[in-house]
């Protein structure tokens, strides 16, 4: 979610004098680099959940960030539904195959990170492609 903010809160640092990021600096240093946060950017930070009876939150919205960019940095720990909305999930699917289950987008488009710097954070578990050789 950091990136969805950038820019659109004040450097404190800056306002004292104490910034050492400089113009490498996520926040805003004056009015002018101000920015307002993305529509929808309220999901990111309040999800809607529902307790299941069984005192379980469901995970009612799909991940934005997931689906858009083939990635989850918070994995297992998002608050967001990773399944595609248009599969029903199977009542008798192994917890074990949920783990290992690959999105219907797997691999079916290039990596931006990879096409633009030759390298990915994620390496193999990565959901995008690196390189044409690795396109499903």
């Amino acid at each position: 979610t950091g990136t969805i903010f950038f820019k659109t809160k004040l450097c404190s640092r800056f306002r004292a004098g104490t910034c050492p990021y400089i113009t490498n600096c996520n926040f805003a240093h004056g009015m002018e680099e101000l920015r307002k946060p993305p529509p929808g950017w309220e999901d990111f930070v309040n999800p809607p959940v529902v307790a299941d009876g069984g005192g379980n939150a469901a995970k009612l919205r799909p991940c934005k960030r997931f689906f858009a960019e083939g990635v989850c940095p918070y994995g297992e720990r998002c608050i967001f539904s990773h399944e595609d909305p248009a599969v029903k999930p199977a009542a008798t699917t192994a917890i074990s195959n949920a783990s290992t289950a690959k999105p219907l987008n797997w691999k079916t488009r290039l990596c931006n990170k990879w096409e633009t710097t030759g390298s990915c954070p994620f390496g193999d578990k990565c959901h995008f492609a690196h390189g044409i050789a690795g396109k499903k």
